[in-house]
């Protein structure tokens, strides 16, 4: 049940993103060095603000380089205005 609703997160995520230009879409709900220390979080979903410093700086480092990913996270899908103009040409 789990994997059908994050399945259906990702599918409504990316819907908006497809027509959205500029649009980053990261998942940080993945096996790794966040989400696998408990210690970040003060409860299931919620995290003390040393985890949210890490996490803006994780996106500051997706944002200025989207091909080197960081163990934190996944790339869900990445779209900039580069890549718009080009299909736009089509």
């Amino acid at each position: 049940m789990y994997d059908s609703m994050v399945a259906a997160c990702h599918h409504y995520v990316l819907s908006a993103a497809a027509a959205t230009a500029n649009t980053l879409v990261l998942d940080f709900d993945i096996p790794g060095p966040i989400v696998n220390d408990r210690d970040l979080f003060w409860a299931p979903i919620h995290y003390w603000l040393m985890t949210a410093d890490c996490i803006i700086h994780d996106i500051i480092a997706a944002l200025s380089d989207s091909i080197h990913v960081l163990p934190d996270y996944r790339v869900i899908s990445h779209r900039f205005m580069r890549q718009v103009a080009s299909e736009e040409g089509k």
